[in-house]
């Protein structure tokens, strides 16, 4: 990248390299203050691939981050978005809701439902996944009233209902390439549309059971997991899928790490790290959260080593992730966070201005971490958390002095 670069053709090339693979940050260490993994204790049984145990906990500091708490929803909390300048971040509810957040002022501007009501120009039940368009104009929300609605994100008014899903919608996500974006159901089925025209596109089936999660991958590419223990990556403009069963461990949260590596985890308290040009993970580790607590959430920096997983144990745990070993580890744990985290999500990383002026890896300083607290779980009550202020926690670090 040559020196004499304008910011926006220095951006340019690097959403290129991004695009290619080539671009990584490695911001874990300098976003928890760890250097090494938590110690652990590895097993591999024959024949199958190694895992691990973390052992000795690495506890984060409350000195290095701040911890701003905002409420607003009157039920759980489902999923989260954060807009493309960091000022602003989208959570939705089992309240038939969705709030708009100004992390300045903490004020609140809300998408309103109504249970049960289908006359309401709104949400008429539990509101379960939400994603803002790439360009900002756009909120598209669903759940499990069937609806894939659109809305404007500056007035918080409905402009678009979409038919089609037959049971309740899952996941949705854009395609920053394009105008298209995706949902996915319980119906089992991926839907594309066009945010543009306002119109419905195509369908597409694969997995045998409820979809849990979809992550968007490349241009006309986008990743799947399921409750049928397996992951499809889809290429939707050849109509064709590569399928990745997970034998050893449920699939219930996903994450894209770059163009070669992608991240699954679940409520057999596991997390395992794929390649895509293989058929099983190439790295697991067990035994996460405490007390065999089930994974709820995770979220990722994406062309980065960092990641993170949250549970109902009161920690969100920070990890880093080795290219070069293909593996990765605890570095450390965020603590008093309570209730089930249901939803978690990373500030936007080309908000920093370090990505554009050398590449500097403490660009992880400036990257926020926003967590939900609920009182149940997204999909139903499992293990109820009575006790919990429902709300969301943005843990930001502080400045060095």
């Amino acid at each position: 990248m040559e020196a004499e670069d304008d910011p926006i053709t220095r951006r340019m090339k690097m959403h290129l390299l991004e695009k290619k693979g080539k671009l990584f940050y490695t911001i874990a260490n300098d976003f928890t203050g760890f250097s090494s993994f938590e110690k652990e204790e590895t097993v591999a049984a024959e024949g199958e691939e190694e895992e691990s145990k973390a052992s000795g906990e690495q506890i984060i500091s409350d000195d290095m981050f701040d911890r701003t708490f905002m409420k607003g929803h009157k039920a759980a909390i489902t999923c989260m978005d954060w807009t493309a300048d960091n000022k602003s971040l989208i959570t939705g509810s089992k309240d038939c809701s969705l709030i708009k957040w100004d992390l300045e002022t903490q004020s609140k501007l809300f998408f309103r439902g109504r249970k049960f009501d289908k006359n309401f120009a709104g949400h008429n039940d539990e509101v379960l996944c939400a994603a803002i368009s790439p360009n900002g104009k756009y909120l598209v929300s669903g759940g499990k009233d069937r609806l894939v609605r659109v809305w404007d994100i500056h007035n918080q008014t409905q402009i678009q209902t979409f038919l089609g899903h037959r049971d309740s919608i899952t996941g949705i996500t854009f395609d920053s390439e394009n105008d298209q974006f995706y949902t996915v159901s319980k119906d089992r089925s991926l839907k594309m549309w066009n945010i543009r025209e306002m119109a419905y596109m195509d369908t597409h089936y694969g997995h045998h059971s409820d979809i849990s999660v979809i992550e968007s991958f490349s241009r006309d590419r986008v990743l799947t997991c399921s409750t049928d223990s397996q992951c499809i990556f889809w290429k939707v403009n050849e109509n064709s899928e590569l399928l990745y069963p997970s034998k050893m461990h449920t699939c219930d949260t996903l994450n894209v790490i770059n163009s070669q590596y992608f991240l699954t985890g679940g409520s057999d308290n596991a997390m395992d790290l794929w390649i895509m040009n293989k058929k099983r993970p190439i790295y697991s580790l067990e035994g996460l959260h405490r007390n065999d607590s089930w994974l709820l959430s995770t979220a990722n920096v994406r062309n980065s080593d960092l990641f993170a997983s949250g549970s109902y144990d009161g920690q969100v745990l920070i990890y880093g992730f080795r290219r070069t070993e293909r593996d990765f580890g605890v570095l450390g744990r965020f603590q008093g966070l309570h209730g089930c985290i249901n939803a978690m999500k990373f500030s936007h990383a080309r908000a920093s201005n370090d990505l554009y002026t050398g590449m500097k890896s403490t660009f992880g300083s400036n990257i926020m971490l926003a967590v939900s607290h609920s009182k149940d779980e997204r999909m139903g009550r499992w293990h109820s958390q009575k006790n919990t202020k429902t709300g969301v926690t943005i843990l930001r670090k502080k400045a060095s002095e």
